[in-house]
């Protein structure tokens, strides 16, 4: 199995320098697209939490703490890893959302089950680690 760094640097291979929030989210997306093509199989075994700004791996989130964008270089993983499969999936969320502004992502990913129940309970500003667990995810994506 992929791990969340493996897909991050296929993206960041395809789009070049992106800004954190968006690689974020465009993780997410990936991971969603292969729950949905697979039928409840996962791309990458780490876990979202539900933060302010939609979704996010926190160890990814360690790797870029402190940066607007990101680069290749900035990160561990080895997009070989991916299989063709994969990599054909992330490229179908790429040429979907690829070109889209950060916040349009995170009003998207506002509007979905899986982060709004994470955030039961949370005010609209207030941080949060709860974990949008791969159930839910399974449950929403997956059919």
């Amino acid at each position: 199995m992929a791990s969340v760094f493996d897909v991050a640097q296929y993206i960041l291979s395809i789009l070049g320098p992106t800004s954190t929030l968006k690689l974020q989210k465009l993780v997410y997306y990936c991971q969603v697209n292969y729950i949905q093509k697979t039928h409840g199989d996962f791309l990458f075994y780490e876990d979202f939490e539900a933060w302010v700004n939609g979704p996010v791996v926190r160890e990814l989130y360690q790797c870029h703490r402190g940066m607007l964008q990101v680069r290749s270089q900035d990160l561990p993983g080895n997009p070989a890893e991916l299989s063709y499969f994969e990599q054909d999936c992330i490229e179908d969320v790429l040429r979907e959302k690829g070109n889209m502004y950060p916040f349009d992502l995170v009003e998207m990913t506002h509007h979905e089950i899986p982060w709004i129940e994470a955030r039961q309970g949370c005010m609209p500003n207030q941080n949060s680690c709860n974990v949008i667990t791969k159930e839910a995810l399974r449950n929403y994506y997956g059919g």
